[in-house]
């Protein structure tokens, strides 16, 4: 059955291949590698394994840069960069862009118009006209003299425009954006970089928009670009040399600068330590995934020579891998790994240099300099692989690996050697992208160099003399995995197996034999005929006879007589004494707990014996959680958890946790017994939040409590704002849950923001809080006119008279509107006719002319105010009088009264409030000759205006003050509404104008006497 599933996925995936291209659907482009934040070397388009050599070409060296493809129409074109061999002077120094027919490699043009030397890849982009156009940069190498140039060419080499960049050298290839091309430069000199320039040039014409300076030098990193930002690395670079690792340059820190898109200004800087060399940072998916080398300097002071007694001051470095997700908004960390640091037999460790991570679904892969690729999982953090590259005498065979993947595969040029190996070739590797197996492998002439390209049905790579194209093969290809196995650590005396496969990667069958030399390990079989489907051979290493302590490696070579390729297996372990396991305690008791919670004790596992204790854990239920399934190492402490939510009331449990291990097995017993239950406290929503809520609305919202538990649940409830009104301050609840309800007064609160408060819920089955969110939106406009009439008192013909009108705005926004008279008014003028205000008062002019007028006699008119935030009228008095006495008399508790001794019946009667006689506010009002008007109108009353001539008396209900022509006096007793009737303090009103008032104690009679004008 597994035969036919291989053959029929082979089947597959030839036939996708065949109908993709013989439809002719195009495969995407391959614009750009490095600095393109949707690219980072990853192709939705793959090529399975095996693949075929289709040609190779002559490249010279070619620089750090890549082979980038597109479509010209319906023509398919590669452009990468050749060294310029023609020139003998300096052919290291010169190159020259080429494009090439991506199935034979020939050459179509050739592009040298300039005198540096192109470091980094070009970048291919899309003009407004849609046509497709080609950038890339001609520099100077660092500390050399010469300009940086900026090239823009259409796909047939044609220029379309150049630009000169300030700066001493460019390793990074440009970035574009939404028409716009970002690159930085750097300043280089005496062997370490002193900062650096960022540009934002236009795309179709090259004109620069901004430059600003960098702290230091974007070295080989190109711009990242997204949102209203732009972040770029910046290395603090300086000369180095090979100290057992190839370095070929040190940086003592390095940091982001993150920059304003639209000028280009420094927005800030974001230091994650002592990040070394290059690094890539790619956005995926709203995060941004780096990784790097983050360094540790320290200074030691050694002898040198040895034995020469002088003593010298050295710098060291301690290096630490890592690969971090970041946060793109403030640049947090989301997620950090650290990636073990390899090291080889000659002492050599891995170190994660100058890579990009690639994205590949839920995979991130990073590549390192000393030959291991690591993988991680972003959905499933415990699902991650390592590879690890053949090992030789003088360490790894590859560093400086180069990569592409797909959905289902990674493309891997092994890439350099030590520089003690100039006899070393790269690989060109294909490894599966779930586990790190590898499918299949080609060796190539030379060490490798620069990227890999996944580009319609073809593959692209170099080494240092030729690029290479791949293809879908179809010859037989021997394939054998793994062909390096750890066993770690086997105690003497114990049997161990282990397995690898060969199989055939390509068509046809591969026949052969497997041989080994080593009398303690035996081989389920010694020979092989395959075709796709792979063939499993047992190991069986018996350690009787071996020495403690000693390593042995076993090579098992694979001999394929069909197509004359061998691979070798190397089997690795180390034989050790006999571990012996002990475990305490060998009892937990948790005693009495409450249903629902989590317990946790500590159980620790040790190694009585020698050599490396191993083993698993598994429990017998599932309430007993422990920490973890499988350990290695002779000391470990484990958290067992007891998860008593499933568990039931009034009852005793027991589990077993069981210890299988290379040292022997144990077990641990443990106990629980679970409390009668009792009430429990369950609130739900826990979150009341209203939006787009009306200042002066009445807000409500409803919660409920229930008991989750038996008994009777008991508590309070406690909100930490006083604007938040409860219908009830406590419960006692058996069995229906009951509902609560939250009045808010949004008078309380702040227009334009989200405020937010809670209610505590406390009780004697737990406590819970219920957050309250409300965010009021701004008032529209609202029109406040005062006076709301004026009065022109004790007036004489032919005279003029002034008096000032107030409109105020006490809502948000803009008031704006119309200030026009009654028509029947033609001896009244105003002083403007419109406003547009917002929170300043607007005081306007309103004039009498009294011409004409005759005394004795009154005359009334309108100013009438129309606006967006509703309209008003404003009543004008205008009185001729001569001086007349006025007296009004009243009765606490009698609804009589009298005005210059007339009989008045009054809605309700005055009473005594605290001392001070309180009167219905619009009859004593009237009676004084005053205009008594009220605000808000229709609605609870909140303000009281009393008007008379040029008084004017503002009262508050509920408030001890008043305003007497906007002077603000204390009042003994306040205005208060009682049965539906507003009532004031005579007295206060009384003297205010001016009136005489006496008390009669015996007939409870207040007598007010006062001269009218």
């Amino acid at each position: 059955m597994k035969k036919t599933i291989v053959f029929l996925v082979v089947v597959l995936l030839l036939m996708s291949s065949s109908v993709l291209y013989g439809a002719g659907i195009k495969t995407p482009d391959w614009t750009h590698m490095h600095g393109d934040a949707n690219h980072t070397g990853y192709s939705s388009h793959e090529l399975p394994p095996p693949l075929k050599l289709l040609w190779n070409k002559e490249s010279g060296s070619p620089p750090n840069g890549n082979v980038v493809a597109c479509w010209d129409g319906e023509t398919p074109k590669l452009f990468t960069v050749f060294a310029n061999t023609d020139d003998p002077r300096s052919p290291e120094l010169e190159s020259e862009l080429v494009c090439l027919e991506p199935s034979t490699g020939k050459i179509i043009w050739k592009y040298d118009n300039f005198n540096e030397y192109l470091k980094a890849s070009p970048v291919i982009f899309e003009r407004k006209n849609g046509n497709k156009n080609l950038l890339f940069v001609s520099t100077p190498l660092a500390g050399d003299s010469g300009d940086i140039i900026l090239h823009c060419i259409d796909l047939e080499k044609n220029i379309q425009w150049k630009r000169k960049l300030d700066g001493d050298s460019c390793g990074n290839s440009p970035s574009v954006k939404n028409g716009k091309i970002y690159i930085g430069t750097e300043l280089y000199r005496r062997g370490e970089s002193y900062g650096g320039f960022l540009y934002r040039i236009d795309a179709e014409t090259g004109t620069i928009d901004w430059k600003n300076e960098l702290p230091n030098a974007p070295h080989n990193t190109s711009p990242l670009v997204y949102d209203d930002k732009v972040l770029v690395t910046c290395s603090n670079l300086k000369n180095g040399s090979y100290d057992g690792r190839w370095l070929g340059a040190y940086h003592y820190g390095s940091v982001w600068t993150i920059h304003n898109e639209s000028d280009g200004k420094l927005i800030r800087t974001v230091d994650y330590g002592n990040m070394r060399m290059d690094m890539f940072p790619i956005l995926h998916d709203d995060e941004i995934i780096i990784s790097g080398l983050t360094s540790s300097f320290y200074t030691v002071i050694r002898e040198f020579p040895p034995g020469s007694g002088q003593k010298f001051r050295f710098t060291e470095e301690k290096p630490t891998n890592h690969i971090m997700r970041i946060d793109p908004d403030d640049f947090s960390i989301i997620w950090r790994k650290y990636p073990r640091i390899y090291e080889s037999r000659s002492g050599l460790k891995t170190e994660i240099y100058a890579h990009n991570p690639i994205v590949s679904g839920d995979w991130i892969i990073v590549g390192s300099d000393q030959g291991m690729v690591y993988a991680y999982n972003k959905s499933n953090p415990l699902k991650n692989w390592e590879y690890q590259l053949a090992q030789g005498s003088n360490g790894p065979q590859g560093v400086r690996l180069c990569m592409a993947a797909s959905n289902n595969y990674i493309y891997l040029n092994t890439g350099d050697t030590p520089p003690n190996c100039s006899s070393c070739r790269a690989r060109f590797k294909i490894i599966d992208i779930e586990n790190g197996n590898e499918l299949w492998n080609y060796n190539l002439s030379a060490p490798g160099q620069c990227g890999v390209t996944i580009f319609d049905q073809y593959v692209y790579t170099f080494d240092k003399d030729n690029l290479y194209c791949f293809t879908r093969g179809e010859e037989a290809k021997l394939m054998v995995d793994p062909v390096e196995i750890n066993l770690g650590e086997i105690p003497k005396g114990k049997k161990e197996a282990t397995q690898f496969k060969v199989w055939n990667g390509g068509a046809g069958y591969i026949v052969g034999k497997v041989k080994f030399d080593r009398p303690y390990m035996t081989i389920s079989s010694d020979q092989f005929m395959q075709q796709s489907d792979p063939k499993t051979f047992i190991c069986n290493i018996d350690t009787t006879t071996l020495t403690v302590g000693q390593t042995y490696n076993i090579p098992i070579l694979v001999d394929c007589s069909t197509t004359g390729e061998q691979e070798t297996v190397i089997i690795t372990f180390t034989v050790t004494g006999q571990p012996k396991l002990e475990v305490t305690p060998i009892e937990i008791d948790f005693g009495e707990v409450e249903r629902g919670t989590y317990s946790e004790e500590d159980c620790f596992i040790d190694n009585v014996g020698e050599g490396t204790l191993k083993g698993q854990i598994t429990s017998d239920s599932s309430w007993c959680v422990i920490e973890y399934v499988k350990w290695e190492g002779n000391h470990k402490k484990l958290i067992v958890t007891a998860d008593t939510t499933m568990l039931d009331f009034n009852r005793e449990y027991k589990a077993n946790i069981f210890f299988e291990s290379n040292g022997g097995t144990a077990k641990v017993v443990v106990k629980i017994k679970i409390k009668q239950e009792g009430p429990k406290l369950r609130v739900y929503p826990t979150e009341l939040i209203f939006t787009d809520v009306t200042w002066g609305d009445q807000i409500t919202g409803t919660f409920a409590i229930d008991n989750a538990g038996i008994l009777t649940l008991e508590g309070v409830l406690e909100p930490s704002e006083e604007w938040l009104e409860l219908s009830d301050d406590s419960f006692s609840i058996t069995d229906e849950p009951e509902n609560y309800i939250v009045k808010i007064d949004t008078t309380k609160l702040p227009e334009n923001e989200t405020t937010t408060a809670e209610i505590l819920v406390k009780s004697n089955g737990g406590n819970r809080i219920v957050n309250v969110s409300i965010q009021i939106k701004p008032r529209p406009p609202i029109l406040k006119i005062t006076p709301p009439t004026l009065f022109f008192n004790n007036c004489v013909p032919d005279e003029y008279y002034e008096e000032i009108l107030t409109i105020s705005n006490i809502g948000n926004g803009i008031l704006s509107g119309d200030v026009t008279i009654s028509s029947d008014c033609p001896w009244l003028k105003i002083g403007q006719q419109d406003f547009a205000i917002q929170s300043a008062p607007l005081k306007i002019r309103v004039r009498v002319d009294t011409e004409g007028m005759t005394k004795g006699t009154s005359y009334t008119g309108k100013i009438i105010v129309t606006s967006n935030g509703g309209d008003d009228e404003v009543g004008v008095v205008v009185v001729l009088t001569e001086r007349q006495k006025r007296t009004i008399e009243l009765w606490i508790g009698s609804k009589q009264a009298k005005v210059n001794g007339e009989p008045h019946d009054l809605d309700w009667p005055p009473y005594i409030n605290n001392g001070t006689t309180m009167v219905p506010a619009r009859f004593i009002a009237e009676a004084f000759g005053c205009i008594v008007d009220f605000y808000p109108k229709h609605v609870a009353v909140e303000e009281i205006y009393i008007t008379k001539g040029t008084k004017f008396i503002t009262l508050f209900i509920g408030q001890n003050r008043a305003l007497i022509d906007n002077e603000e006096v204390k009042l003994d007793v306040p205005a208060e509404i009682k049965s539906g009737r507003t009532f004031v303090p005579i007295r206060f009103i009384s003297e205010v104008f001016g009136a005489d008032i006496k008390w009669d104690s015996e007939t409870k009679k207040v007598t007010i006497s006062y001269y009218d004008d």
